[in-house]
Formats: C-alpha cells, sequence, structure tokens
C-alpha cells in the first residue's frame, strides 16, 4: 500500500484481531492526478470487523459474515447514504455496518482508521429510479428494536402512496427487511427467558447476585429494561400461578387420602379431572 502511486486507498479487513494491521500505518502524497470530484476526499481509510483484541463473529445459514452482510448490504440498499447527497463515503458505511452489527453482535466493536481526508472517500453513488429500492432504504431508517416505530408507519404509508407501490408490494418489502431483525430480536428475547426460567426453578428468591448476572446478561445480548422486564413479569405470573394451582392439588389429593385408602378408581379419576382442570402434566402434580 505504502509503494502504490494511488492518493486514496481503502482497505477493509473482516477477520480477527483485524483492528492490529491499522497500528503504524502511513500514507503517501504523490500529488499526481486529482479525481477529487469523482472520488471525493484524500488519504488512505482502513475499516476493520474488530479490534485488535477481538474476534470476528459469522452467523448461522449466512453465506456472509455478519460485518461483510451489512457492509453489502449499505452499498447495495443505498441505506448507507444517510445525509441523502446520493455517494456514500466510507464514514458513513462504517456508521451504518458498525450499527448494524452491534444490534446483532454487541460483543463486536467495528473501527475505522483514516489518514487526512480518508473519512470522506466516497466508494459509490447511489442508484436512483427504483421506488421499491427507495422504500427499502427508508423501511431500514425506521427500524426500532426489530418493529417499525409508530412515528415510522406513518411515514411509509404517505411514501407508500408517493411511489406508486400496491399495499402488498410494499408489504413485502417490509418484510423482507424486517425478517433478520425480527429473528435475531426475538432469539435474544428467547435467550433471556429461558435463563430467568431456569433461575426461578432453582430458587424462586431473586438474589442481588443474582440480579448483577442478569443486567450483565441483558447488556451482552442488547436488550433494555423495557425488553427484559415484561419477560420477568410474565414468568413470574407463571411461577405464581403454578405455585397456588399444585397447592390446590395437593390439598384436593391430602383430603382424598383422609377420605379413602387406598383411593378408588373413581377417587383417581376426580384427581385427574382436578389436574386437567389446573393444567398440569402428570410429573408436576406429586
Amino acid at each position: 500500500m505504502s509503494e502504490s502511486r494511488s492518493r486514496r486507498q481503502v482497505v477493509i479487513l473482516d477477520s480477527c484481531f483485524s483492528g492490529a494491521f491499522a497500528e503504524g500505518m502511513s500514507a503517501k502524497d504523490v500529488g499526481t492526478i486529482d479525481i477529487r470530484e469523482q472520488l471525493g476526499g484524500e488519504g488512505r481509510a482502513v475499516l476493520t470487523s474488530s479490534t485488535s483484541t477481538q474476534y470476528s463473529f459469522e452467523e448461522k445459514g449466512q453465506d456472509l459474515s455478519i460485518y461483510t452482510r451489512f457492509l453489502v448490504e449499505g452499498i447495495k440498499s443505498g441505506e448507507a447514504d444517510p445525509d441523502r447527497d446520493e455517494f456514500i463515503s466510507i464514514d458513513e458505511l462504517h456508521e451504518y455496518a458498525s450499527q448494524k452489527v452491534r444490534k446483532v453482535q454487541p460483543a463486536m466493536k467495528p473501527e475505522i482508521y483514516a489518514i487526512r481526508e480518508g473519512f470522506k472517500i466516497r466508494l459509490t453513488k447511489v442508484a436512483q429510479g427504483d421506488p421499491r429500492q427507495r422504500y427499502r432504504k427508508e423501511v431500514a431508517r425506521f427500524i426500532h428494536r426489530g418493529e417499525i416505530s409508530f412515528v415510522g408507519r406513518r411515514t411509509l404509508d404517505v411514501l407508500k402512496t408517493r411511489l406508486g407501490l400496491e399495499t402488498t408490494e410494499a408489504k413485502a418489502i417490509e418484510d423482507g427487511v424486517l425478517e433478520p431483525y425480527r429473528k435475531d430480536f426475538g432469539e435474544k428475547l428467547q435467550q433471556y427467558q429461558q435463563v430467568f426460567t431456569e433461575l426461578l426453578e432453582r430458587d424462586e428468591t431473586i438474589t442481588d447476585s443474582d440480579r448483577h448476572d442478569l443486567q450483565n446478561l441483558q447488556q451482552i445480548l442488547g436488550l433494555r429494561n423495557e425488553d427484559t422486564m415484561p419477560i420477568e413479569a410474565l414468568v413470574t405470573a407463571q411461577f405464581k400461578t403454578h405455585r397456588q394451582n399444585l397447592q390446590t392439588y395437593q390439598q384436593a389429593f391430602t383430603t382424598a387420602l383422609r377420605q379413602e385408602f387406598p383411593l378408588s378408581m373413581a377417587s383417581r379419576d376426580r384427581l385427574r379431572q382436578t389436574q386437567q382442570q389446573l393444567h398440569f402434566e402428570g410429573s408436576g402434580t406429586i
């Protein structure tokens, strides 16, 4: 790279510890060509999927790694052009990919290293003229916690009409954009619910130490209190109902034994009916 006469260089590294590459880099300026109008800023920029001490990650079922997938998505869809100047610069692409990566894998921290005006090197011109692509780009802007925000919903309804898109066509675009976010967000919620449920099964009392560990898990999964509180309330309510039903069944079983021992078939039938009414599995009644 240092021997190259190019005044604008962009390097993208998607590997573990890729941030270590940028240490000690330098830029070369020979002043022989001026293509600022076409390519924008001058200098060198290096994008890395991780820091010098981090691993990079892949997703099961995906052909591309997490970082590369969002780089491609930002360029192909035009979503990495927040200022709407119809050009995607290196800093815009970095910001777009970084935000997307951290939503999917909070442990990753993509980095950008730039020399001189390297931050503003233009990578590509956003494709124009396709209303579907424009609608898709706007849908991505309004995604929040795996869903389209309230204001975004109203905005997209107006834009859909202006672009002349059919309702079914717009819905298909939205589902296509939302699917990976919904899946990822839903999986994180399920992971938290599973851990919280198993914790209550071991000990119904949440200690300060348990709460600290849950907060750490929440941060690693990239969830907020608003996401986890409904889960905890639901699981706690289910455990409370289960305890109450268990006590009711135990009382009925004890009463039956006091009245008749050993239990007759008629008494067992009545207990089974009580079990069904309380939605107990057979192994959870005694």
